[in-house]
């Protein structure tokens, strides 16, 4: 029993494939074709040169296994899984099918990103138990599950022990999952108390920082200055003494006011040389140490389009800034109002999806591999800010050849290499040149 996702019609389907001898009766088929159970995504039959097809319509889900490839799947997100598995069971309980008919491969268990919820392939000529199916989903979620909540952790670990003794009571399954959301408010408490004194984040301590400053100890300059104001008074004051003699009081011989000149004019001499020296020599080195407490600034990032009118086509809250965002976020001042654009552009990228529209900040840079784009911030790696674009909308990543290759994601409004709609999970080789189209938004790809 092999599956394959094709497009036909503008709708993809999910092509189960069996021997003849292994199809469903004739009334099952009837029972499923005619009956909406909770659940499981709807399906016709075709039967082709003795082999039996079975088409189920996956709309725009995705596979549980391609969307926790690129990131961790919780605990929530593992009982939402298995409440709706329970409900497709009950739904099942009152046709009288077995529940052995649903599929539990990641790889076909679809996931509704939009409504939050999981949908099934039934199968009643299938050969798999469901216990053993379940064995097996339950050990992709442990391989793919994020730890960051301790209790639910070996909660979980709990419940994927008694599926190996051979319990398989969904229902049992997501009680134990969260039991302790169940706790009385003093239990919480007194657990948040031990998580409180297990986990104790020390004071971030201040930081001492030591600065050099230059201190002059000694101005040549304004030293030199004075020495010849005071020489040129000097000079000054001798010569008017011999001249006005007999008007002063006191007689200053002619002999004391030429040694006041001389003395006067070596000073003056001195005074224009110390004038030349540079004041640095004179500088003198003081060290301080300034103690500073710890802070931090936390920037407030930009919401995306998702915010900005479209939620009909993300439903999501804002993503998270990406690379695109650089010019739009980068503030102008009046001293600075231009801003480089090597400085945005050139930086190591493996791939560039460029823009039709001309305009820079709507290209598309990828920096690694694998790489999601997608308008959802908290799925997508490379948040893609056009219209129509599905919250995990394509992906591109290397095969063992080292080429890149695009693959579209079960998006709504579907992803086009040079004209072409590219059927769901299909990896299309991209070349220098082509025209990739995400929905509406066309990007010709460099390399």
């Amino acid at each position: 029993m092999e599956g394959t996702f094709v497009r036909e019609n503008n709708v993809n389907y999910l092509k189960i494939t069996c021997a003849n001898q292994d199809g469903m009766p004739p009334y099952l088929m009837k029972m499923l074709a005619c009956n909406e159970i909770t659940g499981l995504l709807s399906m016709h039959e075709r039967v082709i040169d003795n082999i039996t097809e079975y088409h189920y319509n996956v709309k725009a889900y995705k596979p549980i296994a391609m969307l926790y490839q690129t990131h961790n799947v919780t605990i929530d997100e593992i009982v939402r899984i298995l409440q709706c598995l329970d409900k497709s069971i009950k739904d099942l309980e009152e046709f009288f099918l077995e529940r052995d008919g649903i599929i539990l491969n990641p790889q076909y268990v679809m996931f509704d990103t939009a409504e939050k919820k999981a949908y099934f392939v039934y199968v009643p000529c299938k050969k798999e138990r469901f216990e053993e199916e379940l064995r097996h989903m339950l050990e992709f979620m442990m391989e793919h599950m994020e730890h960051s909540d301790r209790n639910k952790t070996i909660r979980f670990y709990e419940a994927y022990q008694d599926v190996i003794r051979g319990n398989s009571d969904v229902r049992v399954i997501i009680e134990k999952l969260t039991a302790d959301d169940s706790e009385t408010g003093s239990e919480k408490e007194e657990g948040r108390k031990e998580t409180e004194t297990e986990y104790i984040i020390p004071d971030v301590m201040s930081e001492n920082i030591e600065q050099e400053t230059e201190t002059e100890t000694f101005n040549p300059g304004k030293a030199g200055r004075i020495l010849k104001s005071v020489s040129a008074t000097a000079v000054f004051a001798a010569v008017l003494s011999q001249i006005f003699s007999k008007e002063l009081p006191v007689d200053v011989p002619l002999q004391v006011a030429v040694i006041i000149t001389v003395v006067a004019a070596c000073v003056y001499k001195f005074g224009m040389h110390i004038e030349k020296i540079p004041a640095s020599r004179f500088a003198k080195v003081v060290k301080t140490t300034e103690e500073v407490p710890y802070s931090f600034s936390e920037e407030k990032n930009d919401t995306n389009m998702c915010e900005k009118g479209l939620e009909h086509n993300c439903g999501i809250d804002g993503a998270d800034s990406n690379y695109n965002n650089d010019i739009s976020e980068h503030n102008f001042s009046e001293e600075n109002t231009t801003m480089l654009l090597s400085q945005v552009i050139k930086r190591k990228c493996i791939l560039e999806l460029e823009s039709a529209n001309g305009h820079i900040n709507d290209s598309i840079y990828i920096e690694k591999l694998p790489c999601v784009l997608g308008c959802a911030g908290t799925a997508a790696d490379v948040v893609v800010q056009q219209p129509f674009v599905s919250r995990m909308h394509a992906r591109i990543d290397k095969d063992i050849d080292n080429n890149c290759y695009i693959q579209d994601l079960f998006s709504t409004n579907g992803t086009f290499v040079n004209d072409r709609r590219l059927v769901p999970e299909e990896k299309q080789v991209l070349r220098d040149g082509d025209i990739v189209v995400l929905a509406s938004s066309e990007y010709r790809v460099v390399m």
